[in-house]
């Protein structure tokens, strides 16, 4: 076989090599692309239901997205008329698919009055 023949054969398989390599990291890179640009706010969601005797709410976050997801959940808890409630704060990572529950109770207050105040929730996606 010519010298000529076996170069342009080895530089052909090089640029072949070449084209299936950059082909497939774009392929990576657009998959990578398309979940940073999906929202959370699209495949998020959030419900709460307070308990009939009024002492505890439970919220559910449920992530359909396919990125994992930070979720923080945050409120008060107010155990008589002049306290101006304790902070708390719950942060939660959710797997895509992934489901959490979460109480929110009122046991610390005793028999006191109390109430549950100032909820929030707020989601991001922590690849971002």
């Amino acid at each position: 076989m010519k010298p000529s023949v076996l170069v342009g054969a080895a530089l052909a398989g090089l640029l072949f090599a070449n084209v299936v390599s950059v082909s497939s990291s774009h392929a990576q890179s657009r998959r990578a692309s398309a979940a940073r640009r999906e929202s959370p706010r699209n495949c998020v969601s959030f419900a709460q239901q307070r308990s009939q005797d009024g002492r505890s709410i439970t919220m559910s976050v449920d992530n359909r997205c396919s990125f994992e997801v930070e979720s923080t959940i945050a409120w008060r808890l107010v155990c008589g008329e002049s306290d101006l409630g304790t902070p708390v704060e719950r942060v939660e990572r959710l797997t895509a698919g992934q489901r959490r529950v979460i109480v929110a109770n009122v046991d610390a207050c005793g028999s006191n009055a109390y109430s549950i105040e100032g909820m929030r929730w707020t989601w991001r996606n922590p690849t971002q």
